[in-house]
């Protein structure tokens, strides 16, 4: 990798990256005219490449024959600090190196005299001690907290002292400390205030050698893509530091135009500049930076909720619809709807037991704990014991979530250690878990997402061509649909698209989804169903899948050829969620806040009239609004007359 001058910038030589620094600012550079951009990773054998991203064709060679001499470039919106050139800079401003660092990652600033400054307290740059400026103090002594902490824990301060002594910060400094220094310090810390001292010592076009502005992108054999379970193709360390580097930079690049406030310019320039130390690291020419992680990880959800959700459902259907499914074991299945969750015999069609579950979405089911969705917590069922977990989860959970600033995280339950999910520009709206858990497909609010590893490892997009394949008909043929069948189908049970349901097929070494009407596998659809998928799961092998829609359940074998093992009619199940049908049934809003308190109508059927009348028929974001005695009269009338499933009936299986 050595033989090109631009190599030296993946090295800890001064000269080495000083020379790759003046190769990147010839302007007779060829890697000057391929300037790289974010683009998807070839995840899977034959999926398209992003023109000018970090495989593109036409800088780096067609992928069966790529040019080992073709160089790319990533330019950044502000300049950052290499780590091998921390020599050079302390030496241009007379500092010592770990004063330079200090200001760098803007845990220090520089005063106008040039010297380096920390905040009162602080135990000073030798100390190591990571407080970013704007996070000065550490668990800061707030007077109202500290009123409020003395009234309920009168030993708080005492452990607060404790606890800054230990990390060796002067508490009677902080205490006395008036936060004169925060103006000066905000305008004066990281490589902006580097590249400003560096410019008044020695001149703007040796600062701008002496800091990076462009980081080399090299040819595509030097950063392979490296092979991972179910046929996909990840960027590894290499090429996955480079797709990072670039998001950040993007982002950045963004928030500068759009005026963002200091604090928030500050906080994605570290971004970058930790980037940019973690793609050095992946080529062995800087130390890794420090992973983030978790001190506390959330605890599981308490359950379900009994007020109403936003959005309230607007029609009766809505409230019968199956929204998820999960094996429990080879013969068993729970079924969930967005009140309730059904145990399912799948041999028979029993329905042994149900609880409560509204507010939560079901995930999958592990180690006899179902797992739901409760916004950003995971709620866990326990079978066994007919009852909600309360606090830790159980250690069967790889990892949970955390959203910050409308920014979404994994956190490994093992190690704690936060991953961001750089494929979402957004908080997620749509999650699906693996049967195992281990893995993950999320979908932000402008429909970008991803299926991830629960170490934030990018798998695979979620993106799917349009594809005519043949249709399992309920008599359990499977045949193509005759144009008008394809017509009529398109407009009504494939109008909706989106993600059910996800496995990793070990046997087949293969990824399985249920995604946009149909069964798929890698990127081939291998079937449709004629009706709107609502609910879906695979078994832990990826050999069976259950599909759900508003009338039926399907059970199906997908080897060695797709087979319908049954069929189920959930018409019981919507008996105890609705009741009879007829112009006596009761409006949508008032079964909704009905069922959101007890699961079913058969829960409503022994409850006074006088609680009834106090349910909120409104949802969490609106302004209450009581069911009212006339209309809890109706609904307790109307759920008198609805009894417990015991079975689902079992429809034509086929032969």
């Amino acid at each position: 990798m050595r033989s090109d001058p631009l190599a030296g910038f993946f090295t800890a030589d001064v000269a080495a990256v000083l020379g790759a620094q003046d190769r990147l600012a010839a302007a007779d550079e060829p890697a000057r005219a391929r300037v790289v951009h974010p683009g998807p990773v070839p995840f899977l054998p034959g999926m398209r490449t992003a023109r000018a991203g970090l495989w593109s064709e036409p800088f780096f060679g067609p992928s069966e024959a790529r040019d080992p001499a073709a160089w790319g470039v990533i330019e950044l919106p502000v300049a950052v600090v290499h780590p091998g050139l921390v020599p050079a800079i302390a030496a241009a401003l007379g500092l010592r190196e770990v004063e330079v660092r200090a200001v760098a990652a803007m845990t220090a600033w520089l005063d106008a005299e040039g010297r380096v400054r920390t905040p009162p307290g602080h135990p000073g740059v030798d100390a190591g001690l990571d407080a970013w400026l704007h996070d000065w103090p550490p668990y800061p002594p707030d007077a109202e907290l500290r009123r409020l902490e003395a009234a309920c824990d009168p030993g708080y301060m005492t452990r607060l002292v404790e606890v800054y002594a230990a990390m060796g910060i002067d508490a009677e400094a902080v205490e006395r400390d008036d936060k004169s220094w925060q103006d000066e310090a905000y305008a004066s810390t990281g490589p902006a205030a580097l590249e400003a001292a560096l410019t008044a010592r020695v001149g703007a076009e040796a600062a701008a050698r002496l800091l990076v502005w462009r980081v080399p992108v090299p040819p595509v054999a030097q950063r392979p893509l490296e092979r991972r379970p179910g046929g996909v193709l990840v960027a590894g360390a290499r090429s996955g530091s480079l797709a990072e580097l670039l998001c950040a930079a993007v982002r950045l690049g963004r928030l500068i135009e759009l005026h963002a406030p200091p604090i928030i310019e500050h906080h994605d320039t570290l971004v970058v500049q930790r980037a940019l130390q973690a793609v050095l690291a992946a080529w062995d020419a800087s130390e890794a930076p420090a992973p983030t992680c978790d001190r506390e990880l959330p605890a599981a959800a308490g359950g379900p909720s009994e007020a109403p959700v936003w959005p309230v459902p607007e029609t009766h259907a809505q409230l019968a619809t199956p929204r998820g499914l999960a094996f429990v074991a080879a013969d068993r299945a729970v079924l969930a709807t967005p009140t309730a969750t059904f145990e399912v015999d799948l041999k028979t069609g029993a329905l042994p037991r149900w609880w409560p579950s509204a507010g939560l979405s079901l995930m999958t089911c592990l180690e006899g704990n179902v797992l739901y969705a409760a916004g950003w917590q995971f709620a866990c069922y326990e079978l066994a014991r007919g009852r909600w977990c309360a606090g830790a989860l159980p250690a069967c959970v790889p990892f949970v979530f955390e959203e910050l600033q409308e920014v979404s995280f994994v956190i490994e339950t093992a190690t704690g250690r936060r991953h961001r999910l750089d494929a979402l520009g957004d908080y997620p709206v749509e999650l699906r878990v693996t049967p195992c858990a281990r893995y993950l497909a999320a979908r932000d609010k402008h429909g970008d997402g991803a299926v991830y590893r629960f170490d934030g490892e990018l798998q695979l997009p979620l993106e799917l061509y349009s594809q005519r394949v043949p249709v399992m008909w309920p008599e359990g043929q499977l045949r193509d649909p005759t144009e008008r069948e394809s017509d009529r189908l398109d407009d009504t049970a494939w109008a909706e698209t989106g993600l059910e349901a996800l496995v990793l097929c070990e046997a087949r070494d293969a990824w399985r989804r249920v995604q946009d009407g149909g069964v798929v596998e890698a990127t081939t659809m291998l079937f449709r169903v004629p009706f709107a998928i609502t609910a879906a799961a695979f078994d832990p092998s990826g050999g069976e899948v259950l599909l759900a829609g508003e009338a039926e359940l399907w059970h199906l074998a997908l080897d060695p050829e797709p087979r319908l093992l049954a069929r189920f009619d959930l018409q019981p199940l919507r008996a105890m969620l609705l009741g009879p049908e007829g112009r006596s049934r009761p409006r949508a809003d008032a079964l909704n806040a009905a069922l959101c308190r007890h699961g079913t109508l058969v829960g409503v059927r022994d409850v006074e009239g006088a609680e009834l009348a106090r349910l909120n028929t409104a949802s969490t974001f609106d302004e209450a609004k009581p069911l009212g005695l006339r209309r809890a009269r109706t609904l307790a009338a109307h759920a008198q007359g609805v009894k417990r499933a015991r079975k689902l009936p079992r429809l034509h299986p086929p032969r």
